[in-house]
Order: C-alpha cells, then structure tokens, then sequence
C-alpha cells in the first residue's frame, strides 16, 4: 500500500509568525536602504548582494536573483555572492544551477557552509552519495557544527543506511540535545531497523521539545501500526489531524488502518478527505480504488486508479490495479493494454503474467495464456493457481498428459480447484 508521507518539522505557529513579521519589516527596510545606496553607487557589489539576501529573505526570489547576477557581474571573486545566488536558484528548485554556484564558491574559498549548501541541494536532486561527501567535507572544516551531522544522517537514511544514519544523529543531539529533528530523524531510522521501542522513545524525546509536533505524532502512528498495536496508531494519528487539520497523510493512514480491519465507509471518508486536501496526492486515490474493488465498485475503482496513474505513471502496481478492474467488467482487452504495461515497466511482475493469461484464457487465446502462465511459474513455481490455469489451457490445446501433470502439481501445493481437475479429468 502506497502511505508514505513525510512531512517537514514545523514550529509552533504563534511565535513562528511574530518571528516572520519582525523579520519581514526588517527585511523591506534593508531593500529600501539599499535601493537608496545603489542610485547612489551602480557599482557598488555590496550593496547588490545584500539587497539580494533580503529580497531572497521576502521570497522575492526573482528579484533576489536579479540583484546576485549584477553582484557577480562587478564581483565574480567574492565566494559569499556565489554561495547567496546558489542558495536563490535552490529555492526556486534550480539544484544544478544551485550546485555550480556552489561549486564556484568552492574554488574560491573552500567554506564549511559552501559544502553544506551544495551538500543540500544534492540531496534534494536525490544525489544523496555525492551529499554525503560534501557533508563529511564540511564536517571537517567544522566539526562542531551539529546541522552538517544532521544533513549527513538524512542523506544517510535516504540510503537506508539507517546504522550509520543513527550515528550521525547521535552526534547531533551531543552536540545539541535540544535538536527536535535528530531525535525525529533517529527514531525514522530506528523504525527502518525495526527497533519500534527506541524510535518511540525518539519520538517521544522529540514531543518533550515540543508537545504539538504533528509530524511526531504521524511517525508514532505508523511506528505503532509497525507494532500491530492499530489502536494506539489510530489515536496517534487522531492527534497529528487535530494539530493540524490540514494532514493530508494522517487521514490517508488512518484510512489504511480502517481498511485493513474491514470499515470501508470509514476508509472511504478518510481518503476522501485526503484528496480534498490535495487533490494530487496520489496513494490516496489508489488506496481509494482498493476500497471501491471491496465493495464490487469497479468502475469507481478504475477511475481512482486511473488518476493515481496520471499522478504516477511510472508505478507498474497502478496499472495492475486498474487492469484487474477491467477483468471484473469483462474489458479483457483492455486489461490485457494495461497488464502489457505493467510487465514493460517491470518485467518480473509475476502476477502480471498470470492475469495477463487469464485475460488471454478468456478470450479463447490460449496458446498466448499458456506462454504467459510458462512465464509466471518460471518467476515463482509455488502457486498452485497457476499450475490449474496451465493446466486448464493445456487441456483445451489437447495436452491432457500435460494437464494432468499440472493439475497434480497445484493439487500438491494445495490448490482445491487442481485437485477437483485432477479427480475429475485425470481417473
């Protein structure tokens, strides 16, 4: 199932938004201040860049930009103008542009913060191995630095190197123990290792920081749900939606949970209310469609999967999900378009070959099922199933011996319908 949903630590919203205000008064008056020093002197580098990071700072990003460009234009040799202008073309999600600048400021003056920036925007294009060694570089410019461990122990447990993501963390909160995200971050990793009662004790050291972190309480609801214990999940996901009525991914989870215990009502309003939160939130629209194939609503189904496809095109288990809909009303055909599609993103879905010969079967092409059903046993030859589907196809291409055969081998792996072919067609 399709829940992952993970979320940047906020702060509290109250003290967050007296900060922004002070901070944004602060900054309108140093672009005006500077606007004023620029009529004075065009050429004056300094003045650029530092309008720039104030721009930047109001989220006047192109403005920020444009002031950086003329900054480097009278001053290419100044690495704090390379590093601000990566820093710009970061947040406008520019990470190559990003990285040059970065690079530019490197070869200029090797920096902690230069290796730092570029180790951040190489994570986000999810070069994470090439991050963590701009983090290491930084870490030895300053090893005092707790967010440079942090950086690496993310981009660590991106890698699902969770053993030595711990450590990082670990160092982190030694060196500043007041650190929500690397209690946050190191029970993530915990939970990576299975190791539910250290990353709940994580989280829990975490919510000592700050009581009304949804996010923690989000990654309690799945540590638990880990553990089996779906109530206790349930409530901890009941407490990050009435932090934040907003979370998308809390409802999406606790629709899970309601799913996998039979309420598909509840299931369904959980998801229902995901999607208007973001209507482009793609797992609960499949999640959404599993619900409506449980109630025999198969054209709901295949409209829900059809989205989530639009929103994830490159997901073989979408077009799995909607092709097996389209059996349901009989759309052989087009579920045969959809298993094809499937198989061509990931050609050992098993499943897949199976079901693609049932379609095939279906359609009286049975030399093609039979290829197919080949196919999938050569993938996993412990399925009794399709040892009768073989075997079934096989009788109606005038192999008897060979059905025989097969139905005898699903009957030993346990399938009723092999063993009943068996009795009945191989006396």
């Amino acid at each position: 199932m399709k829940y992952l949903f993970i979320a940047f630590l906020c702060a509290p919203f109250f003290s967050f938004a007296q900060s922004a205000n002070t901070d944004s008064v602060k900054n309108e008056n140093t672009v005006a201040y500077y606007t004023k020093v620029i009529d004075k002197t065009p050429k004056d580098a300094d003045a650029y860049y530092k309008r720039g990071v104030a721009y930047r700072k109001l989220n006047k990003l192109k403005n920020a930009l444009q002031d950086l460009d003329k900054a480097i234009t009278l001053n290419s040799k100044d690495d704090d103008i390379w590093v601000e202008r990566g820093i710009v073309k970061h947040d406008q999600e520019n990470y190559d542009g990003a990285i040059a600048d970065y690079t530019k400021a490197i070869a200029i003056k090797p920096t902690a913060n230069a290796f730092y920036e570029r180790a951040l925007s190489k994570r986000w294009k999810g070069d994470y191995k090439s991050a963590i060694a701009d983090y290491t570089q930084a870490i030895a410019l300053d090893p005092k630095n707790d967010t440079y461990y942090l950086g690496r122990g993310i981009a660590k447990k991106l890698l699902e190197d969770y053993k030595s993501a711990i450590e990082d963390f670990t160092q982190t909160i030694a060196l500043n123990d007041k650190s929500l995200n690397a209690f946050y971050h190191r029970a993530l990793s915990k939970d990576g290792l299975e190791d539910y009662k250290g990353a709940i004790e994580d989280l829990n050291a975490a919510l000592a920081i700050n009581p009304n972190d949804e996010d923690c309480y989000y990654e309690l609801g799945n540590v638990k749900k880990h553990m089996k214990d779906t109530d206790g999940a349930v409530a901890a996901y009941n407490k990050a939606i009435e932090l934040y009525p907003g979370y998308n991914g809390a409802y999406n989870a606790r629709g899970i949970i309601k799913f996998d215990k039979d309420d598909f009502t509840g299931a369904l309003a959980d998801y229902n209310k995901a999607i208007e939160l973001n209507p482009k939130f793609a797992s609960s629209y499949y999640n959404r469609g599993l619900v409506y194939d449980k109630l025999e609503r198969s054209n709901d189904a295949i409209e829900n999967y059809s989205t989530y496809i639009e929103l994830e095109p490159t997901d073989p288990d979408g077009y799995f999900k909607r092709a097996n809909a389209k059996l349901e009303l009989d759309d052989d055909k087009g579920g045969i378009e959809d298993y094809n599609t499937v198989i061509k993103l990931d050609p050992k879905f098993r499943n897949a070959y199976h079901n693609r010969g049932v379609a095939k079967r279906n359609l009286d092409d049975y030399k093609g099922a039979l290829a197919d059903y080949n196919k999938a046993i050569e993938l996993y030859a412990e399925d009794g199933s399709t040892f009768n589907n073989r075997g079934y196809v096989k009788h109606m291409l005038k192999d008897d011996k060979g059905a025989c055969e097969d139905f005898k081998k699903g009957a030993d792996l346990g399938d009723k319908d092999a063993a009943d072919n068996l009795a009945e067609f191989c006396k």
